[in-house]
């Protein structure tokens, strides 16, 4: 191991050790659509180091996965994640769980203890408003792996989204067998959908796909007036210009 690995070893895992070393940033996103709108709150994991920096997890996260570590940063968002509903009743949060931290075998079992954990107990029918979001690539990498984190979710009444289901149009296949809470599709692949027809045939697969399972979508980037119209009239909830 290189000298800059053996760093970020040492970062990484002091940082699973040491009690406000990991902390998460909420941040709302709102969306519209023609039968109302909704708030969901978003947890992204972030390392705080002694002397005060703040590191994002676009930072450190990428090195956690070279060193077999996403799991063990997946589980403690998810478990800071609890914490934050049991202080904020009433409130969805979304997080997130990455495809290389579904690889891990003991990944399933690990929520699993966790969505049974005296926190998650405590917060009761509030567990409803956690949503574990999964990248659509896992599908198509790992579909089994998907389906068995669903079961294990659907027993304790936790929701699964996917994002990026336009960057992975083979996940469609699963979908009518996942018990989701949404799908999210990205804006530039929504716009295209007006002058292209073989696009605007693909995303409207996607959305009646979603819809006849009862999951709501949501384009997770502005668009121009015309293609957010279009989407609405689709059933498309769109994000409130402005946030960020």
């Amino acid at each position: 191991m290189v000298a800059g690995e053996r760093n970020w070893q040492q970062l990484l895992s002091m940082a699973l050790q040491t009690p406000q070393a990991l902390q998460i940033a909420v941040q709302p996103q709102t969306s519209t659509s023609l039968v109302g709108t909704d708030v969901r709150h978003e947890a992204s994991l972030e390392l705080h180091e002694p002397d005060g920096r703040v590191l994002g997890g676009a930072f450190f996260l990428p090195a956690a996965v070279r060193l077999g570590m996403s799991a063990d940063y997946d589980l403690q968002a998810l478990s800071l994640g609890l914490q934050w509903l049991g202080q904020h009743p009433g409130e969805t949060l979304v997080v997130r769980v990455s495809v290389p931290s579904l690889e891990q075998d003991d990944l399933v079992p690990q929520v699993r203890k966790l969505l049974q954990s005296p926190p998650a107990q405590a917060l009761g029918a509030g567990l409803e408003q956690l949503v574990l979001e999964l990248d659509a690539h896992a599908l198509e990498v790992n579909p089994a792996r998907v389906a068995e984190l669903c079961d294990e979710t659907a027993l304790a009444h936790v929701g699964v989204g996917l994002r990026r289901l336009d960057q992975s149009p083979k996940a469609l296949w699963h979908l009518p067998s996942l018990p989701l809470r949404y799908v999210k599709l990205g804006g530039y692949f929504a716009e295209q959908s007006l002058s292209n027809p073989g696009v605007r045939h693909l995303l409207e697969a996607m959305i009646s796909t979603a819809q006849d399972q009862g999951v709501r979508v949501y384009i997770t980037d502005a668009v121009a007036p015309e293609a957010a119209a279009w989407l609405r009239i689709k059933g498309a909830s769109l994000p409130v210009q402005g946030q960020g």
